[in-house]
């Protein structure tokens, strides 16, 4: 109904594809994300300027589903889109460039590349700090973990607990 109403290239029809897409990625038809995230990514391409954020937020959510399908080089291609998209960009917003740099910190761990995880991780976190007044958010708890997964992954036990009683210590004075 939504696309008899509105023109094939509106972008509110990518708003409603990304939407859709989301929900297949959430229940893990990921053939069906993505076709879904590729339709919306077309639409940005051909109603948004190069720079907007809203095309890596789409390079981003592609990205991932190719991670999750194990598609390591579509992922890293995708995620390195979204990366070109906040370069141009002269105040990037850092929220979401913290949730691209922890992605391409999974992805590398993922893929067994423990030292770039590591490097992406921790500039997920130094985004983090740039977007909030508080060192101490949900969000920078979950760098935390992943960085101690990491570090159990290298099995070094000792770091890993470390960030791990981080992400404890956080996690306690910010859940209710």
């Amino acid at each position: 109904i939504y696309k008899r109403i509105v023109p094939l290239d509106h972008p509110d029809l990518a708003i409603s594809l990304n939407n859709v897409g989301s929900m297949y990625d959430i229940t893990a038809d990921y053939p069906k994300a993505l076709e879904h995230y590729l339709q919306a990514l077309d639409i940005k391409r051909a109603s948004l300027p190069p720079g907007h954020s809203s095309l890596a937020t789409a390079y981003n959510n592609i990205g991932a589903v190719y991670g999750k399908m194990d598609d390591h080089c579509k992922a890293l291609e995708y995620y390195q889109k979204a990366l070109d998209v906040y370069d141009q960009s002269p105040q990037p917003n850092h929220s979401d460039l913290a949730v691209l740099f922890s992605n391409f910190g999974q992805l590398h761990h993922q893929m067994e590349n423990y030292s770039q995880a590591l490097q992406f991780y921790e500039r997920s976190l130094e985004a983090h700090r740039r977007a909030s007044i508080s060192d101490e958010t949900i969000e920078v708890a979950t760098v935390y973990n992943n960085i101690a997964l990491l570090y159990t992954s290298m099995r070094e036990h000792s770091k890993a607990l470390g960030f791990h009683l981080k992400s404890l210590e956080i996690k306690q004075k910010l859940l209710p």
